[in-house]
């Protein structure tokens, strides 16, 4: 199944409902494509920070409070420090990282 990601609340909809039905002329649904929605902000941090080393840069903008950010890098980097195969892997997870930092104070 297909995930869509929300990433900030301000993305948020009463349209985005995990459905996408697509009608026919007589109004009838004839394709009907479901989908999860995360929505990020709501994410509980430390659950990101343990889960996959790849969903680490949604942990400073899910549900974590701004005076917690420090701590949740410092996680980030102990993780990806030993955890990332490469510079090259590391380096993508910062970059990520920033660019959704951006989100939220943005």
């Amino acid at each position: 199944m297909s995930t869509v990601f929300l990433l900030r609340k301000e993305s948020n909809s009463p349209r985005v409902t995990g459905t996408f039905d697509i009608p026919d002329a007589d109004g009838n649904t004839y394709f009907s494509f479901r989908y999860n929605v995360v929505r990020v902000w709501q994410l509980d941090v430390d659950a990101v920070l343990a889960g996959d080393l790849g969903t680490l840069p949604l942990a400073p903008i899910s549900n974590v409070r701004a005076t917690d950010v420090p701590r949740v890098i410092k996680t980030m980097q102990s993780r990806i420090e030993t955890e990332a195969s490469s510079d090259g892997e590391a380096a993508e997870l910062w970059t990520a990282t920033n660019a959704f930092a951006h989100l939220r104070t943005s």
